[in-house]
């Protein structure tokens, strides 16, 4: 009996010494371990006129703020962005329409990638996805979140 429980002693003891040294040490495996703290996190989305680029001050802020949140980790953030295809231009054929809706959703998410950066997130960190209308979106907005879509 006493060699079963000296025995049993020095494997707990091993095993223990064994878990401790897996534990993760780096900041990226600390995150998932955390990671409750990262789900109250939602996604930014906002919504845009006919052909607007531009934030306005007040979606600035908030996009500031939301950066503030996340650029301690170092997850990608990604920036979906929508535009609808132009509608009623005699001059236009359809391929060359959805190009022109790509175009303006790409420089949507430029400008917002450059926001991003501005708050200091690494760009390498950003993801952009310039999508033109579509049948899930077909409506005028960006979404940028930490989750893939």
């Amino acid at each position: 009996m006493i060699k079963l429980s000296m025995t049993t002693a020095l494997w707990l003891g091993l095993a223990t010494t064994s878990l401790a040294a897996d534990l993760p040490s780096s900041h990226d495996d600390r995150l998932f371990l955390n990671a409750a703290t990262l789900t109250d996190l939602q996604p930014l989305q906002f919504k845009f006129h006919k052909g607007q680029l531009q934030l306005g001050e007040n979606s600035r802020e908030t996009l500031k703020q939301w950066a503030d949140q996340i650029k301690q980790y170092s997850f990608p953030v990604h920036i979906y962005s929508y535009a609808a295809t132009p509608q009623h231009l005699r001059d236009m054929t359809e391929n060359r329409a959805k190009h022109e809706s790509v175009r303006v959703a790409f420089n949507r998410g430029l400008i917002v990638r450059s926001l991003l950066e501005q708050a200091g997130i690494d760009g390498q960190r950003i993801r952009l996805h310039a999508i033109g209308s579509g049948k899930l979106h077909s409506g005028e907005e960006l979404k940028i979140t930490i989750r893939r879509d």
